[in-house]
C-alpha cells in the first residue's frame, strides 16, 4: 500500500455538522423565546459564523474571539437581548450531543482503520469534538485526535500536521494523505504541509491553481476506489 497513514477532517467529511449545527442552534434559540423567522435568523447566523472561520483560517482572529463575536454580531443585527456568553455555552453544550453522521462514513472509517492509521485533525471546538467522539461508533476507529483547539495551531497551518505527525511517532510523509471537504483548510493545509491530498467535493466547487489536490471525489464511499 503507498500510503500508512490517514489524517481525516471531522466537520463536514465525517459528522455532518450542518444538520447538528441546525437543530442545536434552533433548539438553544427557541429556550429564549425566540419563535419568529427561525430560519432566517439561523442562515444569517450560518453565513456569519463561516466568514469568522474563514478569518480563523487566515490567522486574521483567535478561536475564543469566534466563539463569542459570531452571536454578538447576530444578535445585534436582530436586537435580540439575550446574554452572549450564557447561549454560546448553551449551543456548544447541545451541539457536542449531535452525533449525525454523513451518509457512510461509519463504514468508511472501519474500512480505513483495517488497512491505515486513522487519525482525525480538526479545527472544531474541543468541547463539541470530545464529547461527539467519546462513545461514538466511530470511536473505535480512531487512533488519535487532534484538536486545533487544544493546541493553538488550526489548518491551513503545516504546524498541527507536525504535531499529528509527532503525536503518533510518524515521519514519512510520501505515506500519508489527509482527507477533508475544506480546499482552504485540508487540502490547502496538507499541501503546504508536502503531504498528498484527497478533496471530498459533493458540490463540484472549482480549486484555483494554487491549491491542487492529489485526488478528488464527491462522495467519502468513494474512497475504497482510493485507497
Amino acid at each position: 500500500m503507498k500510503y500508512e497513514v490517514v489524517f481525516l477532517d471531522a466537520d463536514g467529511t465525517v459528522w455532518d455538522f450542518k444538520r447538528s449545527e441546525e437543530k442545536a442552534f434552533l433548539s438553544t434559540l427557541k429556550s429564549y423565546g425566540v419563535e419568529e423567522n427561525l430560519e432566517g435568523v439561523y442562515r444569517r447566523y450560518s453565513r456569519i459564523n463561516e466568514l469568522l472561520w474563514e478569518r480563523l483560517e487566515q490567522g486574521t482572529i483567535k478561536k475564543d474571539e469566534l466563539r463569542r463575536k459570531r452571536f454578538e454580531d447576530l444578535f445585534a443585527e436582530f436586537q435580540f437581548k439575550i446574554p452572549i456568553d450564557e447561549f454560546s455555552r448553551e449551543y456548544l453544550a447541545a451541539i457536542a450531543q449531535g452525533k449525525d453522521l454523513i451518509d457512510g462514513a461509519e463504514d468508511i472509517c472501519r474500512y480505513l482503520s483495517e488497512r491505515y492509521r486513522v487519525v482525525v485533525v480538526t479545527n472544531g471546538m474541543k468541547e463539541t469534538q470530545n464529547s461527539r467522539m467519546a462513545g461514538s461508533t466511530l470511536e473505535p476507529f480512531i487512533e488519535k485526535m487532534i484538536i486545533s483547539d487544544e493546541i493553538s495551531i488550526a489548518k491551513p497551518e503545516p504546524g498541527i500536521f507536525e504535531y499529528a505527525m509527532n503525536a503518533i511517532g510518524y515521519k514519512d510523509k510520501e505515506r500519508v494523505i489527509m482527507i477533508g471537504d475544506s480546499l482552504s483548510a485540508d487540502i490547502a493545509g496538507g499541501v503546504n504541509f508536502g503531504i498528498d491530498t484527497c478533496w471530498i467535493n459533493p458540490s463540484k466547487l472549482v480549486a484555483g491553481n494554487n491549491i491542487v489536490p492529489t485526488y478528488e471525489i464527491m462522495d467519502i464511499r468513494e474512497l475504497k476506489n482510493i485507497l
